[in-house]
């Protein structure tokens, strides 16, 4: 689990994570907050991301360019 804020070049958390990612790969399982980076992606998501690619599984529309989010 992660809480608070990840900066690497690959940020992994295969629990929950609550706050930020900012790196090059970003993914969370269970993600409540912010990803920016080149690639981000999460199963589950209650916040925003900000990237070259951005997934979200359980989303409405899963993948995004630039910008996805899910409240």
């Amino acid at each position: 689990a992660l809480d608070g804020l990840a900066v690497g070049v690959v940020n992994r958390v295969q629990t929950k994570m609550t706050g930020m990612q900012i790196g090059v790969l970003n993914y969370a399982e269970d993600a409540a907050g912010m990803q920016i980076g080149l690639i981000n992606g999460a199963e589950t998501m209650v916040g925003i991301q900000i990237g070259l690619v951005n997934v979200i599984r359980a989303a409405w529309v899963p993948c995004l360019p630039i910008i996805n989010w899910e409240f």
